[in-house]
């Protein structure tokens, strides 16, 4: 632990030796820490892994896994500020396999400067404006992510411009290497953009986009256009709601899904939440095969303190083909149990 604080350190320092902040403190003593590490059980009825090209997270079954370990270094002046985190895991073995063996384990490693008020331009690697879910399964209303969550981007590569207008608006232009890789796989960059509207303090409406010439269910590159809309709604101290949907379409075949969230705080230790969704994928564009998926979830949490939390949840999913293959339906129940701690 301590030779990746000294090299997230180094790394941070390297980014900003030139950058100057009007107080006398050292750029050391200003760089802040932040770590996660869920640790999970996880078991099915179907005497299989239902995982492939599906679900990315929490994918070992019948042992004790990390999901995910991350450590992070943070560093913003008033002008300037820089990421760098390092992960491991299950998570990082599922859906960073694409990636360079050189970048598979990093988090986020990006660099931003303040054009002016509100209005920042980042540029490295960094989460998705994509869909209303993290990587870090405490930040979420369930354990397990969402179907539209694991077929969507988690992370992007390139360079942001966004704009925060005021309290209510806020919005975003990106230009990134493609869907989810850190090094381009084809000779074209995407684009994308985000509209984040908060008429109340707990009440979020977002509609966010990529765009680009991505790999296609023929196994050439074709251009891909995805739309992702989610609503978010926190009542009071205890009730919290999301309705989400993603539409994609290429190369004539389109995917769709959807999901609806809701979660409610019996006290200060104990939470339940529940979900509802599906998702399409007509032809296989980001699946391994045209297919249909239903899925419902339980969930109940309990926040040992409050950086720690154990959590079970006992979700059950039908999967089914959309064209005649070898491959028959995919049903069946799975649990999965995590200690996860976020600080």
């Amino acid at each position: 632990m301590k030779r990746i604080k000294l090299f997230l350190a180094a790394s941070l320092f390297a980014f900003t030796s030139n950058a100057q902040d009007s107080t006398s403190q050292s750029l050391t003593s200003k760089i802040e820490w932040s770590g996660f590490a869920d640790i999970y059980f996880s078991w099915t009825d179907a005497g299989m892994n239902p995982a492939e090209n599906l679900y990315f997270n929490h994918t070992s079954r019948d042992q004790v896994s990390l999901n995910m370990g991350m450590i992070k270094a943070s560093y913003e002046g008033t002008d300037f500020r820089a990421n760098f985190g390092l992960m491991a895991g299950s998570y990082v073995q599922n859906n960073l396999s694409h990636e360079p063996a050189a970048f598979r384990n990093i988090w986020e490693a990006n660099l931003g400067y303040k054009i002016r008020d509100g209005l920042w331009i980042d540029a490295g690697v960094f989460a998705s404006h994509l869909g209303f879910e993290s990587a870090i399964s405490t930040q979420n209303l369930t354990l397990t992510r969402s179907l539209v969550a694991e077929n969507s981007p988690y992370y992007l590569s390139g360079v942001n411009l966004s704009y925060e207008a005021n309290e209510k608006w806020t919005f975003l232009l990106n230009l990134s290497n493609g869907w989810q890789v850190m090094q381009k796989n084809n000779n074209a960059l995407a684009g994308g953009t985000q509209i984040q509207f908060k008429p109340t303090s707990n009440l979020t409406f977002n509609y966010s986009t990529f765009f680009g010439d991505e790999f296609d269910f023929t196994g050439q590159t074709s251009f891909r256009l995805f739309n992702n809309f989610y609503a978010q709604l926190d009542a009071g101290d205890n009730f919290h709601a999301i309705l989400g949907f993603d539409y994609g379409i290429q190369n004539s075949a389109d995917w769709m899904g959807g999901a609806l969230i809701l979660a409610y705080d019996l006290n200060d230790k104990l939470s339940v939440a529940g979900r509802g969704e599906f998702f399409r994928d007509e032809l296989g564009n980001v699946l391994s095969y045209a297919s249909e998926t239903l899925s419902g979830s339980l969930n109940l949490d309990v926040h040992l303190t409050d950086k720690l939390d154990f959590r079970i949840e006992g979700k059950w999913y039908e999967r089914s083909p959309l064209i005649a293959t070898t491959l028959f339906n995919q049903d069946g129940l799975m649990v999965f149990g995590s200690l996860a701690a976020e600080f």
